[in-house]
């Protein structure tokens, strides 16, 4: 997952590091979709497939002065021949390459939202600042599947040209059973961004700046990602989800006057019921 975790909150905090993975985004946690993938696999058929649920999503902010933050937040996925629904992202399903019985490149087109930026009113640090806005984010990924993991690369480009920005996301990640109903799956992950998003995000403007808040100009840089998640399934429907990371933040980020920490942390517990 890039799978990205991707939270969002009424005010608009900053969501910039997570996708996913991901990940999450608007409505959900950072990474709380990618156990759905991986345990929801007939929906790959013609059939279509629902799950809903909800969780809690602990998570360190990253801008100086805006603490940490605990959200409930919705989980809701919708998944079928063509398409994939989870929240705040959509995929278009292009047919898949087969290169043996067992190992197969799947394409797909994407479009998601990152609840990502700030308003000067988040802290008073920020205060003076011009508002960083979300934005919806499209481009193209491709999965290379295997029996004993999942390679993903994933190009993105600011659709909303907010920061005009590009972002690269590569993930893997394997997962094996602990006993009949829990799996455990770890990953690695590494978000590549441009100057223009960097410096949308992080940068600081001339008419912005202050004693306590030089200018400063963003430039491309990448963050790396080790997550674990584990799952207890009940039954056919019935999921519990417990996700956890750590994102090492890229020096072009740490260097800004607007950050305060050299990484970022987050948990999150849900629960998933499968129709």
């Amino acid at each position: 997952m890039n799978s990205s975790l991707v939270a969002h909150t009424s005010g608009g905090r900053a969501r910039a590091l997570r996708r996913g993975m991901a990940g999450t985004l608007l409505c959900i946690a950072c990474g709380a979709f990618a156990p759905l993938a991986n345990a929801q696999k007939d929906g790959q058929g013609d059939a279509s497939r629902w799950a809903v649920g909800v969780g809690v999503l602990a998570e360190q902010e990253l801008y100086r002065g805006t603490g940490s933050e605990n959200n409930l937040v919705p989980l809701i996925r919708y998944e079928n021949r063509y398409l994939l629904v989870q929240l705040p992202s959509v995929e278009l399903k292009l047919p898949k390459l087969e290169l043996g019985r067992s190992s197969s490149l799947d394409f797909r087109v994407v479009a998601t939202y990152e609840d990502e930026g700030y308003k000067a009113s988040d802290s008073a640090f920020l205060a003076g600042m011009t508002e960083r806005k979300a934005s919806f984010w499209a481009g193209a990924k491709v999965t290379w599947e295997v029996p004993f993991a999942e390679l993903s690369a994933e190009w993105l480009g600011d659709a909303s040209g907010n920061s005009k920005g590009r972002i690269f996301n590569l993930e893997l990640e394997t997962d094996f059973d602990v006993g009949s109903n829990v799996e455990i799956a770890p990953r690695v992950g590494l978000k590549m961004f441009d100057r223009k998003y960097a410096d949308y995000y992080f940068g600081v403007r001339s008419g912005e700046a202050s004693l306590a808040r030089p200018t400063y100009a963003g430039r491309s840089g990448r963050n790396y990602e080790l997550g674990v998640r584990a799952t207890y399934s009940y039954g056919k429907q019935h999921m519990f989800i417990f996700d956890a990371s750590t994102t090492g933040l890229s020096k072009a980020i740490k260097d800004s006057p607007l950050v305060d920490r050299s990484s970022q942390r987050a948990i999150f517990l849900g629960y998933l019921y499968r129709f």
